[in-house]
């Protein structure tokens, strides 16, 4: 694929999905491993401290949202 098909096609999976999670993924365990990957490198598990996270241009925002529920 070149740059204008990958456009392309998660301009379209964003428009058909919006805010669902098959959005980013085609199955939830591959994003809930990814959640998992994601809250143990930024430290973000038992511990009750909080943190300040950008994330840009990575989809429809689901990653931080269930990120911030951590």
């Amino acid at each position: 694929m070149d740059s204008k098909q990958i456009f392309e096609h998660w301009s379209n999976w964003a428009e058909t999905y919006g805010t669902n999670l098959r959005a980013t993924t085609k199955t939830g365990t591959a994003k809930l491993l990814e959640l998992d990957a994601l809250a143990r490198r930024l430290g973000l598990l038992n511990t009750t401290e909080s943190a300040d996270i950008l994330e840009v241009g990575c989809g429809n925002g689901i990653n931080c949202i269930s990120l911030s529920k951590q």
